[in-house]
């Protein structure tokens, strides 16, 4: 895997815009996380495997990542708002989020346009869903056992009084 960070001498992506990587590289991880823009950049037409630290991004929307036809395993640090499906590589299979994704109402509404070839998304290390109705099903649960806490009897007594 060849990683691009500062420790490479790379302060920010704009560094690599129009940069063209080699075609046979398989793996990539940017995981500075002063990466501002996602334009320009020749992707490997091989790259299998792609990890990205985006949480400082300024948009994904012009971003190339729905160009990487072959990568199939994207882990992916960015803002929630950026969460979108239709900026994601088309044949994705595992897509790996931080833990604090989970409860942002962006996560909920990616899941609704859950795309057709993903299998697998992760929250963290520990939270791993293999469907969408898996994923959904248990934000159900997680909002019941909410919409439980503010309506515990002392809540309700404080209510009534």
């Amino acid at each position: 895997m060849v990683s691009i960070n500062s420790a490479c001498g790379v302060n920010k992506i704009e560094d690599l815009e129009g940069y063209i990587f080699p075609d046979s590289l398989l793996a990539l991880d940017i995981g500075y996380n002063l990466i501002r823009t996602l334009r320009d950049i020749r992707w490997p037409s091989g790259l299998e495997t792609l990890k990205l630290d985006v949480r400082n991004l300024i948009s994904l929307k012009d971003s190339s990542l729905c160009d990487l036809t072959r990568t199939k395993d994207l882990s992916l640090s960015c803002r929630p708002e950026f969460l979108v499906a239709a900026n994601l590589p088309r044949n994705l299979r595992k897509l790996k989020l931080n833990e604090h994704m989970w409860k942002e109402k962006s996560s909920r509404k990616f899941a609704k346009q859950w795309p057709p070839t993903l299998k697998c998304v992760c929250f963290g290390h520990f939270r791993e869903y293999t469907s969408k109705e898996s994923l959904l099903d248990e934000w159900k649960i997680e909002d019941d056992m909410n919409q439980e806490e503010a309506f515990t009897p002392t809540v309700l007594s404080t209510i009534e009084e």
